[in-house]
């Protein structure tokens, strides 16, 4: 009788032993699973940001003109008041991308004739600041001004703009 209470015993413990395996197995899944669940949707989130944040920076790293008249005109004149022609030349009009390529690359030569045209163009409005702007649709007018130390002198030139695919240009002819 002891012997076969023993067995019901050892049987019983067995039975428990397997019970507790069987949950602990259960909860192992549950967090295998959750772990699992919760690593993917990390992951996926990190590379949802990483791709939007390369995207972003293709499309400004690209971006000519500005987004308003007085954005394009602001950063024509800082480009052109520090000599950088190269960058100024990121906010004028040109009638397709391998004229602008053409044009930069005439910058950075300076025995090039076309680029010594276009620095002189560009320098013409050197330290002038903007006066007023006049924006109509498509194209705009900005009025610009320079006084020399005395202000006895006042020199008003214009540049026009043109809006092109949402991106404002200096239009420099």
């Amino acid at each position: 009788m002891e012997n076969q209470d023993n067995n019901i015993k050892n049987d019983n413990k067995i039975n428990n032993d397997s019970q507790l395996s069987e949950e602990n197995n259960k909860q192992q899944n549950k967090k295998s699973k959750w772990v699992n669940k919760k690593n993917i949707t990390i992951i996926l989130t990190l590379l949802v940001v990483i791709i939007a944040g390369i995207f972003f920076f293709i499309r400004s790293s690209n971006a000519y003109g500005g987004k308003t008249p007085q954005e394009a005109v602001q950063g024509f004149l800082e480009a052109v008041n520090t000599d950088n022609y190269e960058k100024a030349s990121d906010y004028v009009y040109f009638e397709n991308n391998d004229a602008r390529k053409k044009v930069k690359k005439g910058l950075k030569d300076k025995e090039d004739k076309q680029g010594v045209i276009y620095s002189y163009h560009y320098k013409i409005y050197k330290k002038l600041k903007i006066l007023s702007i006049d924006e109509r649709g498509d194209e705009a007018r900005v009025t610009l001004e320079y006084e020399d130390g005395d202000r006895e002198k006042v020199l008003i030139r214009g540049i026009l703009m043109k809006k092109v695919d949402n991106r404002w240009y200096c239009y420099i002819v």
